[in-house]
């Protein structure tokens, strides 16, 4: 599975704990970290940092991995800025 956003991570852990039968606070115990950070992780309240994600998911029987997203092309960026610069008065 691709996860491309943060909406997607925050319903996959909360998807992974209520499959499991965990609470939030079970959850936390488990992977080392406040209740709260899970709280704020699932309702989208708060950032979270990598590492976070990397126990919580861990925890959870899921493997992170980082992969390289690609870029939408330059050029066709540079032709939308062009297009929407507004003309000089002659």
């Amino acid at each position: 599975m691709v996860i491309d956003n943060i909406d997607t991570v925050r319903a996959e852990v909360t998807r992974l704990r209520k499959e499991r039968g965990w609470s939030r606070h079970q959850l936390a115990i488990k992977a080392g970290v406040a209740l709260n950070t899970i709280y704020l992780l699932e309702t989208g309240q708060n950032d979270v940092y990598l590492n976070t994600l990397v126990q919580v998911f861990g925890v959870l029987g899921v493997k992170l991995e980082i992969a390289e997203v690609p870029q939408p092309k330059k050029a066709r960026g540079l032709a939308l800025l062009k297009n929407s610069a507004p003309r000089a008065k002659p």
